[in-house]
């Protein structure tokens, strides 16, 4: 479009392309436990009796031996205040001969403090008085003393081990009734998603549930916490292992443009386009 200059006036046109802000929440690979050997660059891991190390590309929690403990964190805490939305893939395998009966299982964590020492069987390899989002595997049924097959979500705090009771935040999926069962001698796909307050877990491509777990102990407004797992044996056994893990978050990416586009009537001729 041409535009008539006024006399002795000269015509500037200026486009301010004004400063614009793009946020957008994008899945991102933030920590990873893959590889064979297994790469456990950035992880903290311990044991005690002897669980707890690195086979291979698995790490085992425990033998299929009585009293053994192992954990294995990502050693950079995150606030999920500020990242609201993640989900965790991995392999896990339960399986042995059992002592006497098959235990205990291990457990998947977002914790305040992660474990410096251990409870022995029924603990799960927990630190005591945990504090977190916690979803159990729980191969043992502490009140009748049978192997069975459970899943377990708990949002807060354990002030005692994880029985069968209704503890406060807990909340129980029996796998069974699923046709599913927690041990079994080959890896089986575990995912663990949480979007702002909604957990969902699959196992074995089946979900196993979704919901919105009530905090409890003030859980909801944790400053920061490690990304992890554990797990035990007591007088009862079985070798625990997991692999292939991976941990994606949705983060916010910044796009900013600030772009001045100046236009004037450079040749004079009283018209500008």
């Amino acid at each position: 479009m041409k535009t008539t200059l006024l006399s002795n006036y000269k015509l500037l046109l200026v486009f301010i392309l004004f400063p614009f802000l793009i946020v957008f929440s994008q899945t991102t690979l933030v920590a990873e436990l893959t590889g064979n050997p297994l790469n456990t660059t950035g992880w903290t891991y311990l044991g005690a009796g002897g669980g707890g190390y690195v086979n291979g590309d698995e790490f085992v929690f425990t033998d299929d031996v009585t009293n053994q403990q192992g954990a294995v964190y990502f050693s950079e805490s995150f606030n999920l205040n500020q990242c609201k939305k993640w989900r965790i893939e991995f392999e896990v395998k339960l399986w042995g001969n059992g002592t006497y009966a098959n235990a205990d299982g291990i457990a998947f964590w977002y914790l305040e403090n992660p474990p410096e020492n251990f409870i022995d069987g029924d603990g799960l390899g927990m630190p005591e008085y945990a504090k977190g989002i916690i979803v159990t595997m729980d191969s043992y049924n502490n009140s009748t003393d049978l192997t069975q097959s459970e899943l377990q979500v708990f949002y807060g705090q354990l002030f005692a081990n994880p029985y069968e009771d209704n503890t406060p935040g807990m909340s129980y999926f029996d796998t069974l009734d699923e046709g599913i069962n927690i041990r079994n001698s080959d890896y089986q796909q575990v995912m663990i998603e949480w979007d702002d307050g909604l957990i969902t877990v699959t196992l074995a491509g089946i979900q196993i549930c979704s919901f919105s777990p009530t905090p409890y102990d003030g859980v909801q407004n944790l400053a920061e916490g490690y990304f992890g797992f554990s797990g035990s044996t007591g007088a009862a056994t079985d070798r625990q292992s997991i692999r292939n893990v991976y941990i994606y978050m949705d983060t916010v990416q910044l796009n900013t443009t600030n772009t001045t586009i100046s236009t004037c009537d450079s040749n004079g001729d009283g018209f500008a386009q």
